[in-house]
């Protein structure tokens, strides 16, 4: 399984996009999500 992580700075967009694919079912793991560059970042180091 491969992990992802959507970044966009529109919230209902991040949620489109978590909807939109069958993640699971392609193989993917969505672990997590940010609004922007620096929330992404964050996340990232911890």
């Amino acid at each position: 399984m491969i992990n992802v992580m959507l970044v966009d700075d529109e919230v209902l967009a991040l949620e489109y996009l978590k909807n939109l694919i069958n993640w699971e079912g392609n193989g993917y793991h969505i672990v997590g999500t940010a609004v922007n560059g620096k929330r992404l970042w964050s996340y990232m180091k911890n």
